[in-house]
């Protein structure tokens, strides 16, 4: 197996692990609280700036305006 593949490997079973954890979080209510700590940090870490702290993320800022709605 090359290096690319093995690296290809292993991104695919992060995310597999990454899906199942999320999976977990999920059941126990807990996915939710901490995508918030996530946006709350990241705010923080752009000083309330909520277009960086958007394009940080990956997010619309109409996506991350509804998730602080809900903080």
């Amino acid at each position: 197996m090359t290096g690319a593949m093995n690296e290809q490997l292993m991104t695919l079973l992060e995310i597999q692990d990454l899906r199942s954890k999320a999976r977990e979080l999920r059941q126990r209510g807990e996915l939710e609280e901490l995508e918030q700590e996530i946006v709350r940090k990241a705010l923080a870490m752009f000083d309330g700036n909520k277009t960086r702290t958007a394009e940080y993320l990956g997010l619309s800022r109409g996506a991350l305006y509804n998730r602080l709605a809900k903080l």
